[in-house]
């Protein structure tokens, strides 16, 4: 006997609905999850997290975090085979809400590892808990590690406001820790920092160092003032090699699509140059005012001025 075609749709309709519930029913278990993320699973085991399994964290925070949840497994359990191709880094976020549904003491002060910290201040500015505590519960499986460095705590901590003193956090002495070679700070505070140093946040420098620091070796302020672009220019005229101690030439060659500073014999030349690039490009630093003053005003430069009076007069016909 024939089975009609809504019949046979039904059937499928309940097969897909059974299995996604099967594969739902499953999913609670972090025993599922260890199937293929056997290295998260152990870590886990090992944690003091253990008590909680899987969904607990793992689950999103808005009103349909079930079902979104269930969807996400059930796509992960289809792709499943592509990972016979080769082993994948396993990205998934932890909401911040979620680490707070327990964590709930952000207001009172707690010391660790050297460290006095009050949590008050992060969570108000809504940074997320695995900016700092990522490793928390999976360890070395974690594929992106997140920790607390001497860089993130500084984007807060330069001047006087929230304060950059040393013992505001650190109760033990500094130099006994190792948080300053950590992430970035451990490029730019290397063997190789000369030349690595400007990797980093360079104005988290002067939670340290002293303003004239930087001096001693770039002859300019670092890092450049606000309103650097507009200035620059002189600055490089008057210390050029102090530029190339960071930059390459070709830096100044992508903006100003010219040989910067002009080179010697540049004003003989300088006609054919704009004709050439188009007067557009001269007006990025050059005022068309600078143009009027050589071309219709007469005021040649280089020109010593008692030669120029002279010839003024003969221009006039005094003489």
């Amino acid at each position: 006997m024939k089975l009609k075609r809504s019949t046979v749709a039904f059937l499928i309709i309940g097969i897909v609905i059974v299995v996604a519930n099967g594969i739902s029913a499953l999913s609670s278990q972090p025993s599922f999850c260890g199937i293929c993320h056997s290295k998260e699973h152990a870590s886990w085991q090992a944690s003091d997290h253990w008590r909680f399994n899987c969904n607990l964290c793992h689950r999103r925070s808005d009103i349909t975090s079930f079902l979104g949840q269930r969807i996400d497994i059930f796509r992960m359990v289809l792709l499943s085979p592509l990972s016979l191709l080769g082993e994948r880094a396993t990205p998934s976020r932890v909401p911040s809400v979620v680490c707070r549904s327990c964590h709930t003491d952000d207001k009172t002060t707690t010391v660790s590892n050297g460290l006095r910290m009050n949590h008050k201040a992060i969570v108000k500015r809504s940074y997320e808990c695995t900016e700092c505590h990522s490793t928390v519960v999976h360890g070395k499986a974690v594929p992106n590690p997140r920790f607390a460095t001497m860089g993130k705590c500084a984007e807060c901590h330069v001047g006087k406001n929230p304060g950059a003193k040393c013992n505001t956090c650190h109760i033990e002495e500094v130099d006994q820790l190792d948080r300053t070679f950590k992430g970035p700070w451990k490029l730019t505070h290397g063997r190789d920092w000369r030349n690595l140093h400007g990797m980093g946040n360079v104005k988290s420098c002067k939670i340290c160092h002293s303003d004239d620091f930087c001096l001693r070796c770039h002859s300019v302020n670092m890092p450049h003032p606000e309103a650097w672009m507009n200035i620059h220019g002189k600055e490089a005229m008057r210390s050029r090699d102090g530029c190339m101690k960071c930059h390459k030439g070709s830096l100044c060659q992508s903006c100003h699509q010219i040989a910067m500073p002009h080179p010697a014999g540049f004003l003989e030349v300088h006609p054919k140059e704009a004709k050439k690039r188009g007067t557009q490009l001269c007006y990025a630093c050059h005022q068309k005012q600078g143009c009027d003053r050589c071309h219709s005003q007469h005021i040649h430069p280089g020109i010593p001025q008692d030669k120029l009076r002279e010839l003024r007069k003969v221009i006039r016909g005094e003489s």
